[in-house]
Formats: structure tokens, C-alpha cells, sequence
């Protein structure tokens, strides 16, 4: 009786295991390494590899791995392996990778030292150095201001305005040359904060004038100018440089003084919030009455 299921064994086809995992390693200018796995999807290993550069063949070889060698420094190349076992190719080539060789690129030097030598309320001046790692001129700086490129410049500063009061920035700088290629590294990372905006100033005290004079007092008053905006709490009355008195009012008598006795006097202002008037008053020198002689007898 035959066997319907019987099959020549010099007709079936063996075919080896696929190569799998494709990886390289060691790139330099000229030359790659790769190494591969193999599946588990044949039933024996092969005895044959082919390793395809740009899909043209160029090596055969019967060991998993090698070195290409005699490339281009700088150059993308595409690789994948293929098996075979006497002649029988593997089900599946290996996975396609993509390589490219080191190269001297040509870069413009990057920018080092980056300071802030100027801070206003508003505004950020930056200056910078040129370094000595690269080869092509500098076209232009780029300006990152917290992470976003906001202006570039040919020259090694920059004023950044438009900022908030008391705030903190962060700033670093890229060079970029003519053709676009940039230098190889940003410059370092400064984190100036802006200056805080003067609070505003109550007017200043004007037109000191003594408006009446004893023997022992001294009755001032004064204008309030128009060289602040904020509104004035208090006046501050000197007499003879120490404080004498304080009052809301644009007048006050300055009493228990000496007769016969030049006394100096000037005012200050002071806004709600504490903040004085950009000047002190006008200065004034009365002298009190002096004290009547009786009559002689």
C-alpha cells in the first residue's frame, strides 16, 4: 500500500534562519562595524552572508558581523545582511539601517562668556566673547530668551527690552555661520533679574517763608510742588539739621526758641508708603524777636 503522505527528502526545501537585529557600532570617518542575530525561523544555520551597502552587494562572507570598510567621512549609508545555506536564501533579509560616517563639519566659533552688563526696569544689555572652537566667520548671533530665540544680532551684545519690573530671565546665545551651520555648542546660561520701578514720590516741599516771629516761636509755611504724584502723608520740619516736628498741614509754629537766636529751617515730604520727595525745601534763616529792654528809669 503507498504512503500518500510520503515526501522525498531530496526535494524538500531546507531553508537557513533569517538574520535579525542589525546594528552598528564603532562608527568612524571611513569604516562601520556590524553585528547581527539570527531567528529562529529556518531549520538550520547558514553557511552564507551577503551584506548589502546602498542595495548593492558588497561582501560575502560566511560569519555574522564584520567592518565595512573604504567610506567617506561625513557620508549616510544604508546596510542590511542577507543568508543563505548552500545556495537556499533565508526567508527574510535583516532589518535595513541607516549610518553615517563622522565628519569634520566646519562650524563658526561658539560664543562664550555671556554676561548682562546693563539692568533697567525694562531692559537686559548682553554682551558677549567670540570662542576659538570653530573655523567659519560668524553671520549673526542668535538671542534665546527663556527658550525662545527673540532677536539675533552680528555684533557680541544686544539690549533686550520690553521686559517686565523685577522679573527673572533666562538668556543664552547661539553663533550661526553664513550657511546656516551653527556653532557647536550655545554659550552659557544667564539668569539676570530686572530692576524694580521706583515707587512713586510725593511732591516736594517749596516757597519755605516764616510767616510770623516771636520772641520764643517761629510760624512757617510752605508750598507743595509739582515734581511728584503721590500723594504727601507728612512733613518733616528740621531745625538746625535735627528733626523738630511733623504735621499733615502746610504750616506749622515751631515754638520754645531762644530770643535773639537765628535759627535754620527746611521741610520734607513723605508720600503714604514712605517714599520721600526728591528734595528737601528751600533753606531759610529767621531770627526770633528779642526780648523788649524795660525802660530805664
Amino acid at each position: 500500500m503507498s504512503n500518500m503522505n510520503y515526501q522525498d527528502p531530496g526535494l524538500a526545501e531546507t531553508r537557513p534562519h533569517s538574520p535579525i537585529n542589525l546594528q552598528a557600532y564603532n562608527i568612524l570617518y571611513t569604516s562601520v562595524s556590524l553585528h547581527w542575530e539570527l531567528a529562529n525561523d529556518g531549520e538550520v544555520n547558514p553557511t552564507a552572508y551577503s551584506i548589502y551597502q546602498d542595495g548593492r552587494q558588497i561582501i560575502g562572507q560566511n560569519y555574522i558581523g564584520g567592518t565595512i570598510e573604504g567610506l567617506t567621512p561625513a557620508t549616510t549609508y544604508q546596510f542590511y545582511v542577507t543568508a543563505s545555506w548552500y545556495g537556499t536564501d533565508s526567508l527574510n533579509p535583516s532589518n535595513t539601517i541607516t549610518v553615517t560616517t563622522l565628519g569634520t563639519t566646519l562650524r563658526p566659533s561658539s560664543p562664550v562668556n555671556l554676561r548682562a552688563t546693563a539692568i533697567a526696569a525694562t531692559s537686559v544689555t548682553l554682551q558677549w566673547d567670540t570662542g576659538t572652537d570653530g573655523s567659519l566667520p560668524v553671520a549673526r548671533y542668535r538671542i534665546f530668551q527663556n527658550g525662545s530665540e527673540v532677536n539675533s544680532t552680528a555684533a557680541n551684545g544686544i539690549t533686550i527690552t520690553g521686559l517686565s519690573p523685577a522679573t527673572q530671565y533666562s538668556f543664552y546665545i547661539w553663533s550661526e555661520a553664513a550657511n546656516g551651520q551653527l556653532g557647536a555648542y550655545a554659550s552659557n546660561t544667564i539668569t539676570p533679574t530686572t530692576a524694580a520701578l521706583p515707587l512713586p514720590r510725593p511732591p516736594s516741599p517749596v516757597n519755605l517763608r516764616a510767616t510770623a516771629i516771636t520772641p520764643t516761636s517761629i510760624s512757617l509755611q510752605w508750598d507743595t510742588g509739582t515734581d511728584g504724584t503721590a500723594p504727601v502723608s507728612r512733613y518733616w520740619i528740621y531745625q538746625n539739621g535735627g528733626l523738630a516736628d511733623i504735621t499733615a498741614a502746610n504750616s506749622i509754629t515751631i515754638a520754645n526758641l531762644t530770643p535773639g537766636t537765628t535759627y535754620r529751617f527746611y521741610i520734607v515730604s513723605e508720600g503714604l508708603d514712605g517714599q520721600f520727595g526728591l528734595n528737601a525745601s528751600n533753606e531759610i534763616t529767621p531770627t526770633t524777636a528779642a526780648l523788649a529792654r524795660p525802660p530805664s528809669p
